[in-house]
């Protein structure tokens, strides 16, 4: 178990580089013995944990996501306070893309408030360390209210050192612009954060709706937690696309994915589904080990190319 917790977060951060390099991460990179064993494991065992095989239903309003995936993308992009991106006004930046990736706190008149936090940085040996730690710890008090619940460590240090500060900057803009919608997003590694983040504010701020939408998402937490997601977090989206490698690490024979899956398919379209429950078999958990394609991580998601650092900035929705 405890090589397979090794290779697993071998895996986790090897297959994120793809999130933010400026040329994708190869697929020889999934050839490497230790992650690919983890992979083999972690499928065969998931596909006996989880019975979960719920009829999917077509999406037919992708055009919801793309904003979403394009505030996403800016996180990567470093952009100053006071830049737009869509509808939405940066308010506070933070973060230094090393350690603690970059963060920003924006108002978009049509979402309320924004929070969105970048992914891995893999010329980054402390923003490696962040995915290395897949290790799983009890939530932080700041989400007690969760239960006896367990996270990647990793994961929810990194949060940590951010989340007092995004709550106290949403606060303040909330105050400023009378706002009383919060949206969190991210890929990757921010997609996990930013997950976090959403189960956070919605505790501290109960009079404001809080959602969360997000992309390429590694596995987070444990059962229990999926499970309190699915509880405390109404409307939660991870959003995959294609094979991607990165949503099915770490293992998930410690770990497992809340529901609120759309899966797109084929990579890279417009073409997706809706599916039901945790970890549905039919949707991103139908995809064999051989098959997964680590170029995913980085594709297209609803006419928005999440590009990671050095491409797509400042990001831009491209009309089908």
């Amino acid at each position: 178990m405890k090589f397979l917790q090794l290779a697993s977060t071998v895996a986790v951060a090897a297959l994120s580089a793809s999130s933010v390099s400026a040329s994708p991460l190869k697929n020889e990179a999934l050839k490497y013995p230790g992650v690919q064993r983890s992979i083999d494991v972690s499928a065969a065992k998931r596909q006996a944990l989880s019975s979960n095989t719920a009829p999917t239903s077509p999406l037919t309003d992708y055009q919801q996501y793309s904003y979403p995936a394009q505030l996403s993308q800016a996180a990567y992009c470093r952009l100053p306070v006071g830049t737009t991106v869509g509808d939405a006004q940066l308010l506070w930046t933070a973060g230094d893309g090393e350690a603690t990736p970059m963060v920003y706190v924006a108002y978009s008149p049509t979402k309320g408030v924004i929070v969105s936090h970048q992914g891995t940085n893999t010329s980054s040996f402390q923003s490696l360390l962040n995915d290395l730690d897949a290790v799983q710890d009890p939530v932080d008090s700041r989400l007690a209210y969760l239960g006896n619940v367990k996270v990647h460590g990793g994961f929810q240090d990194t949060w940590l050192r951010t989340a007092d500060a995004v709550l106290q900057q949403v606060q303040s803009a909330i105050a400023t612009y009378n706002a009383s919608s919060v949206l969190t997003v991210g890929h990757s590694l921010g997609a996990s954060i930013s997950l976090l983040d959403a189960l956070y504010l919605k505790h501290q701020l109960p009079s404001s709706s809080v959602r969360s939408v997000v992309f390429g998402q590694p596995r987070t937490g444990d059962p229990s937690f999926a499970s309190a997601v699915d509880s405390n977090l109404a409307g939660f989206v991870h959003i995959v696309n294609g094979r991607d490698p990165i949503p099915h690490v770490p293992t998930a024979v410690d770990y497992r994915h809340s529901s609120g899956e759309i899966w797109i398919n084929p990579a890279n379209t417009n073409v997706a589904v809706t599916c039901p429950g945790q970890e549905n078999q039919n949707c991103m958990n139908s995809v064999l080990p051989a098959q997964y394609d680590a170029n995913d991580h980085t594709g297209t998601y609803f006419d928005v190319h999440i590009a990671g650092r050095g491409e797509n900035c400042p990001p831009v929705i491209n009309s089908s």
